[in-house]
């Protein structure tokens, strides 16, 4: 230890490995808690969500509808004389189609769909790929933010390295009010 009462900078380089070592390690086990809480927020969102049947009935009569716009569509494309009375029938037929599918939504609760996952399913692509590519995402992002910490750790402790070589006294000083982060006990 000099007369300072700091240690010799490789000693403080070593205090310094060993305390971001120590860091990585909390933060890695922070994010385990995360992802368990993540965890248990979906299963919670799963047995809320509505029944398997709720959502099948709703595709059918959906699926029903949309099979009415196609039929009036092929019936409507091709008008004759005669076909008045198959067009009023079918349109009659898309009113009722419409009348269940809002009675069946009330089944449904508050399920709300992102818009995203619409304009995938617009596109032809599988809306399943939609939450993979939020994951994607979000691992990318957070990927991009822990660099950014690492470097911002290694900067600073770094810096202090360098300061305290420059001003040992305010660096004593500095450590002495910041001991939870800073002072590390000489080996």
């Amino acid at each position: 230890m000099d007369h300072y009462g700091m240690g010799t900078p490789q000693n403080y380089q070593q205090q310094q490995q060993q305390q971001q070592q120590q860091q990585q390690q909390q933060q890695q086990q922070q994010q385990q808690q995360q992802q368990q809480l993540q965890l248990q927020q979906h299963q919670q969102m799963v047995n809320q969500a509505p029944g398997r049947e709720q959502l099948d009935s709703f595709r059918e009569i959906l699926e029903n509808v949309l099979e009415g716009y196609r039929e009036i569509g092929i019936v409507v494309s091709d008008v004759q004389p005669t076909s008045q009375t198959v067009i009023n029938d079918k349109l009659n037929q898309l009113v009722v189609g419409l009348r269940q599918l809002d009675s069946a939504k009330v089944a449904l609760g508050d399920l709300r769909v992102p818009f995203e996952v619409v304009q995938y399913v617009d596109e032809g692509k599988n809306p399943q790929s939609y939450t993979k590519d939020c994951m994607e995402k979000a691992m990318q992002k957070n990927e991009e933010v822990k660099g950014k910490i690492d470097a911002f750790k290694k900067f600073r402790a770094h810096l202090l390295v360098e300061l305290s070589k420059s001003f040992p006294n305010e660096i004593s000083k500095y450590r002495a009010l910041r001991p939870t982060t800073d002072a590390m006990p000489d080996k």
